[in-house]
């Protein structure tokens, strides 16, 4: 194949993903945590109708010979179906991780972890060492970078473009799936502009009247088209010069009216190390504001009766993404409603996975509180949210009683889960491991899982094949 001279930004991805630059021990660390983290959120899925039955072979019965295990389960699946359920259970409970550039970067660890269980069995059977669990990590420190850098300079899914932001899925799992697969840098080239070539899906999905459980698919169905071009472009599938800058067809042109996709000049581990966990399944952008309504509970003391008003002073990306009005009729409609959220936390102190049921929905003190609140920007925490410096996610809130009675104005900067918190991340992370996996793994099973994750020396040296097939059923 011979080299192609590719729009600017192409060139400087693949670059990226195939120099030989070393990443640090705290990245490393951390992106173990990441797809700890990963694990735990995609078994927690299992309670979900809605995602089981999207799992296993396209058709019922199919038989796919030395198919890519799907952990938690007894599929062996093709390696494009086994990417597309991996990632789908990590992301359904909307309780995996995410970044201050929005999204969620573990969408892409399906598709890593399928490319890198094919490429090992190649080499097995060609007699050569397969890859190694440090090698899955490398590609999800770098697949976390593009995802995140290139979300964060484009903002994809602002009203004015309205793309979902799992375009930032597809282009960095396609990538780094096809070096895992052993393709050169012609070949990504190839990848990425035919990723390109696709355009990017509508951000409707995520927004009443039409918020529904796509969103919880979309991430998977991204990062699974991701790996079919890696796999295509190993063939020799041919890429594209100029899908960006194409001033007729281009994507910049189509797309963006014209603006040119820009990222971050200097790639490294920037996001993976600024990773925010989620220790409540809600929206990240929410998530400071259920920590302040939980702390305001003990004071309101079940008063709901007597609540006049609630004021939150919230940043523009959360009203803009979560302020909603009306009927909430779905899961996907509630995990991302403020409203919704702040009045679970002040009825009951705390926020499960539960509370999205429509068991829960039904209570009608949940709509009552949500009809009292008032959502006010505040121009400090919307400029603060989106300096890169900085990065808060604050929220602040005050509950006035029909008496006059005003609660403390209680704000919160930075959600549990942010990198401020990260010494507290790793008992963190081992307690929602526990609670997520209990109802599908047993004490026994839990506890050679935790001692096999914690063991950094034994972990990184793990043969991707051995890690995979150990957490099948």
């Amino acid at each position: 194949m011979n080299p192609m001279k590719s729009d600017p930004l192409l060139t400087t991805i693949v670059d990226y993903v195939y120099s030989e630059k070393p990443f640090s021990n705290q990245a490393y660390k951390v992106a173990k945590l990441c797809l700890w983290d990963s694990l735990s959120c995609a078994l927690a899925s299992f309670n979900e109708a809605d995602c089981l039955r999207l799992l296993g072979p396209y058709v019922q019965g199919t038989i796919v010979p030395n198919g890519v295990p799907v952990f938690g389960t007894n599929y062996r699946l093709d390696p494009i179906k086994a990417a597309f359920d991996m990632s789908a259970m990590i992301r359904w409970m909307d309780f995996n991780d995410t970044s201050f550039a929005g999204g969620h970067p573990s969408d892409a660890i399906g598709a890593i972890l399928s490319a890198a269980y094919v490429r090992s069995q190649q080499l097995v059977n060609t007699d050569l060492a397969e890859l190694t669990m440090q090698e899955v990590l490398h590609a999800i420190i770098q697949s976390y970078e593009i995802q995140g850098m290139i979300s964060f300079a484009n903002k994809f899914d602002q009203p004015i473009v309205a793309l979902d932001h799992v375009i930032g899925v597809k282009i960095a799992s396609s990538v780094v799936v096809t070096k895992l697969l052993g393709g050169s840098k012609e070949m990504a080239l190839a990848t990425l502009g035919n990723v390109f070539m696709d355009g990017g899906t509508l951000n409707a999905y995520r927004h009443v009247p039409n918020a529904g459980p796509r969103k919880s698919w979309a991430g998977a169905d991204a990062a699974s088209r991701g790996l079919w071009h890696a796999l295509n472009s190993i063939k020799d599938e041919p890429g594209y010069q100029t899908p960006l800058s194409d001033p007729k067809w281009g994507f910049e042109k189509v797309f963006l009216d014209g603006k040119p996709i820009t990222i971050a000049e200097t790639l490294g581990s920037f996001v993976l190390e600024n990773i925010i966990f989620k220790f409540y399944p809600c929206q990240r952008n929410v998530s400071t504001a259920l920590e302040a309504a939980i702390q305001l509970y003990p004071w309101l003391n079940h008063r709901f009766d007597q609540v006049k008003k609630i004021t939150i002073y919230s940043h523009d990306e959360a009203i803009r993404r979560t302020d909603k009005q009306g009927p909430l009729t779905t899961r996907a409609a509630r995990d991302h409603c403020m409203q919704y959220i702040v009045a679970i936390g002040l009825l009951k102190g705390q926020l499960t996975l539960d509370d999205y049921l429509d068991e829960t929905a039904s209570n009608p003190w949940i709509d009552a509180l949500r009809d009292k609140m008032v959502l006010i920007e505040n121009p400090i925490f919307s400029q603060h949210h989106h300096d890169i410096t900085i990065r808060s996610c604050a929220n602040a809130m005050q509950i006035e009683l029909v008496d006059g009675t005003l609660s403390e104005l209680m704000q919160v900067d930075f959600p549990l889960g942010d990198p401020i918190h990260r010494d507290r991340a790793a008992k963190a992370i081992i307690d929602k491991f526990h609670i997520l996996t209990s109802p599908v793994w047993s004490d026994e099973r839990r506890n050679q899982v935790l001692e096999w994750m914690i063991n950094d020396e034994q972990f990184l040296k793990t043969s991707v094949s051995e890690w995979m097939n150990e957490l099948q059923n």
